[in-house]
């Protein structure tokens, strides 16, 4: 049988309730039937088995008394059975013609019709030969209400029992429905940007509650590993078409540019030679130093357009960052120093000359952000070298974080803003990238990668 859908509740600790319900009253009405036929059949059995010891108690004395004709003894006979038990409603006595001689409570008047209700008959024997016969009928009003007793006390009965099965049920619908909604409210806190690694249940949690926990947690870290590295091809891609683009604009500048200024930078150099106002001798020097700095500029330009020679050589982290300690000490004098974090020495195939270009330039950067001290790390991590370079300057603010890799953004009062990126297209090629520690405090911290193109060849 299918139940309507506007019956069923939605939540499932109110349906459990109604399947007890259910079940409790279907079992009640079953037991209440079977309860009901077994009292009658264990009141006439009780009934038909008192009154047959009773007759062979009483059987002799009727016998006598109907031989003797003593109407007085036969009624008080049939008077005494009826006084003793109360579900007898009277008792007749019939001589062997089945005529009527008497019954217990004197009323007469017997109906062939009474024999469709409970009775029992029994004969009367005088010398192995029947000379009368005796008819017990029960009192139907007391059976009945005999059985509604029994039936009240056993619906009385059950309903105690239907009560205590929900207090128990209400119990075990929680520690059921509890885990479940703990894990729909763990679910519910997923984002894109927070996908746990582990999904926490309940302490009363099922193994297959827990199962599930398991699963959806296995989920959420290969949708986050996924995520991650759509991420990551995604700035990957970004850089790539930023940096294609800013090598052909720097190309066709430079290549616009370059000459114009070269003539103006020549014909300030003849008129200065040929000019004896010294007033206009310093504008022309002046005008020489600025188509200097111009040019100098169409050089940074055109070094993001040339292609990119990769020198492979084996090296070592201590010797990139002892060449880098070494240089810092030469051209920074006490302005600024260095230290290493120590730890064990890390060979690596790669371009090092391009790696220590990438370097220094990071280190001028720290430089001209007011750092006094510079340090270094190194390690390993999948199949990339990582260096970990961080200063005591004035950092980098939040809101300037997401733009410092752009071409042409800069924070300073002079240059291009082409450092980072011409970086980030050194470290490309040499199959790794530059990030920015963002939660690093105290300063800036930036994180190099280059690609071991010896453990990649293993591999």
């Amino acid at each position: 049988m299918r139940v309507p859908a506007r019956f069923i509740p939605d939540s499932f600790r109110n349906r459990v309730l109604l399947l007890i319900i259910f079940l409790g009253i279907s079992a009640m009405v079953l037991e209440l039937a079977i309860v009901t036929s077994f009292q009658y059949q264990f009141i006439r059995k009780g009934a038909e088995n008192t009154l047959a010891s009773q007759h062979k108690v009483i059987e002799s004395y009727i016998s006598e008394a109907m031989l003797y004709d003593n109407i007085y003894d036969m009624y008080s006979l049939l008077k005494a059975s009826t006084d003793a038990h109360e579900f007898i409603k009277n008792v007749y006595l019939f001589d062997s013609g089945g005529h009527l001689v008497v019954d217990a409570l004197t009323q007469g008047g017997w109906d062939e019709s009474m024999r469709s209700g409970w009775y029992f008959e029994y004969k009367i024997l005088a010398k192995n030969e029947v000379i009368g016969e005796v008819v017990y009928v029960l009192n139907s009003a007391y059976v009945n209400s005999a059985v509604a007793l029994q039936f009240v006390e056993t619906c009385f009965f059950f309903l105690i029992l239907l009560g205590i099965g929900l207090v128990f049920a209400t119990k075990i619908s929680v520690f059921i429905t509890k885990p479940l909604l703990s894990l729909s409210h763990e679910i519910n806190k997923f984002t894109l940007d927070n996908l746990p690694e582990k999904i926490e249940t309940d302490k009363y949690a099922t193994t297959e509650i827990k199962a599930l926990a398991e699963t959806l947690g296995n989920m959420s870290r290969t949708l986050k590993d996924a995520l991650n590295e759509i991420y990551l091809q995604s700035e990957q891609l970004k850089r790539s078409e930023r940096l294609a683009t800013v090598g052909t604009m720097a190309a066709g500048l430079a290549h616009e540019l370059k000459n114009p200024i070269m003539t103006i930078n020549l014909l300030s150099m003849s008129l200065k030679e040929n000019h004896s106002d010294p007033h206009s001798a310093e504008d022309l020097a002046v005008m020489r130093k600025e188509s200097d700095r111009i040019v100098a500029t169409l050089n940074d330009f055109l070094s993001l357009s040339r292609p990119m020679e990769v020198r492979l050589e084996e090296t070592s982290a201590h010797a990139v960052t002892a060449y880098l300690v070494q240089y810092i000490k030469s051209r920074f004098k006490d302005s600024l120093t260095a230290s290493v974090q120590a730890g064990g020495n890390i060979s690596f195939v790669s371009d090092p000359e391009k790696l220590y270009q990438v370097l220094i330039s990071m280190v001028h950067n720290s430089s001209e952000a007011g750092a006094t001290k510079v340090n270094f790390g190194f390690g390993r991590e999948n199949g990339f070298v990582v260096f970990e370079i961080s200063d005591n300057g004035c950092g980098i603010p939040q809101e300037k974080q997401s733009k410092i890799f752009m071409p042409f953004y800069t924070s300073k009062a002079t240059g291009t803003g082409l450092g980072l990126t011409y970086t980030e297209m050194i470290l490309e090629i040499l199959g790794g990238g530059l990030e920015l520690d963002k939660a690093y405090s105290g300063g800036a911290k930036f994180i190099i990668k280059v690609k071991d193109y010896e453990k990649d060849t293993d591999n």
